[in-house]
């Protein structure tokens, strides 16, 4: 039996990605492993968004070299964004990758290049007509407690700082009809949280009939079973009222929870990002969340020291997070990267700067979100539980996307649970089971 083991960088997208490869390879009866010195078959999903993501990844990759020599027989396959882009840099510059595929090239060749390699370590092997886009949905074995399902790739907006439209190409929307199949089965199989997935999910388009993602998001939530869904990531370019009050109709099923890409609060600099919108528009957006989702969390995007952002700019960014109260926010300094427009632009910012820019907003963000959580303390939520934690206890998400720690019997992992919050920080709720 061949054994394998997955490395995954990067977004929620190339976790479904791998998802679909595990399951793909499970079905044709291979075993997945947790360390790689057990694995047979070892496959990296890399990520181009940062390029420091994309240097762990090489230092990853160059610590294998160990492993392969003790096993010649070691598979190394390669898959993602940048392989998309620096496939022949990686044949060159590690001479023991078995195989690279990058994220915008046909998976059918990956599929038959997987099954080579299975071939190749079993006798034999019945060949599955299984697509790696929804890879597994003939699998029989427990589901993990989330299912990532891409509703679509690519994206066409070109933001001028963004790499994904060179590495996974122009959008492409899948069939509502197999997405909700895979679901169904998904369900089936004991997921208990369908976490729907794209570059940008709210210009999702059926291209087989008029189904948009409002649309979309309906159909997941008017399916049975006791399950939560979650979607990313919208963009505030194309976010409609219509998916909001979807996600109002279906409070049980939808989580109350949105994740909207801000990226500045300064409307001259999402100009020069090209992102489509300005920030009068966004907080409009912000107040629809807010009207007919009262009691959902918001979290956002937000790039640090975009070329020609000055004092000013950064300032309206920390006023318009002031005013919004994000409950969390994924904050980074801006990393240019190969083939896109920002990396031409001038930029005036010394590294130091834009490091003091982000501390002072991330230490802004910390008060805020332990403000925000003060909240929940005393009040019961009802919480889907993960996996176990580092320090014994348990680890449960709320709607809202809390992480939430308790006490509690590791029988209860996969299960929606009530837990009464006894003490908050900035970064967790920490509470206590009702039986």
């Amino acid at each position: 039996m061949l054994k394998f083991f997955i490395q995954t960088y990067g977004c929620q997208a190339n976790v479904a990605d791998s998802q679909a490869i595990a399951n793909f390879l499970v079905n044709l009866d291979c075993e997945q492993v947790f360390t790689e010195n057990q694995a047979d078959l070892i496959l990296i999903n890399t990520c181009a968004i940062r390029d420091k993501a994309e240097q762990k990844i090489y230092s990853y990759i160059g610590r294998l070299a160990k492993l392969q020599k003790q096993n010649s027989l070691l598979k190394i396959i390669i898959v993602g964004c940048i392989a998309s882009y620096k496939k022949q840099e990686f044949y060159s510059r590690f001479n023991f990758i078995t195989f690279v595929n990058g994220a915008r090239e046909d998976k059918n060749i990956l599929r038959d290049k997987l099954i080579e390699v299975v071939m190749l370590s079993q006798s034999s092997k019945n060949v599955l007509d299984i697509d790696l886009k929804f890879g597994g949905i003939k699998q029989e074995k427990k589901h993990s407690t989330q299912a990532f399902v891409n509703i679509m790739t690519g994206c066409n907006n070109f933001c001028t700082y963004c790499i994904v439209p060179f590495t996974r190409g122009r959008e492409v929307s899948y069939s509502s009809q197999e997405i909700l199949e895979k679901i169904k089965q998904d369900i089936i199989l004991g997921a208990k949280e369908i976490v729907l997935l794209g570059q940008n999910v709210n210009s999702y388009k059926c291209p087989k009939s008029n189904i948009n993602f409002a649309s979309l998001l309906e159909a997941v939530a008017e399916l049975d079973g006791e399950f939560w869904i979650r979607f990313v990531s919208p963009h505030p370019k194309d976010m409609t009222l219509d998916v909001i009050k979807i996600m109002a109709k279906y409070p049980d099923k939808i989580c109350a929870f949105m994740h909207l890409p801000l990226q500045s609060g300064s409307n001259k600099i999402l100009e020069l990002m090209n992102r489509g919108y300005n920030t009068e528009k966004y907080l409009e957006q912000v107040g629809w969340v807010k009207e007919y989702l009262p009691h959902a969390t918001i979290s956002t995007d937000i790039i640090v020291g975009f070329p020609g952002e000055t004092e000013k700019d950064f300032q309206d960014t920390i006023d318009i997070i002031k005013k919004i109260k994000f409950d969390n926010i994924f904050s980074f300094i801006f990393s240019p990267r190969k083939f896109t427009k920002a990396i031409l632009m001038q930029d005036d910012l010394s590294y130091d700067q834009k490091q003091a820019r982000l501390d002072f907003l991330q230490k802004l963000q910390v008060d805020i979100s332990r403000e925000n959580n003060e909240k929940y303390l005393g009040k019961i939520l009802k919480c889907l539980v993960e996996k176990e934690a580092v320090n014994g206890m348990l680890l449960a998400r709320s709607s809202g996307n809390h992480t939430v720690l308790f006490n509690g019997n590791i029988e209860l992992i996969d299960s929606f649970v009530n837990i009464n919050i006894d003490k908050v920080s900035a970064t967790n709720l920490v509470g206590s089971l009702i039986k």
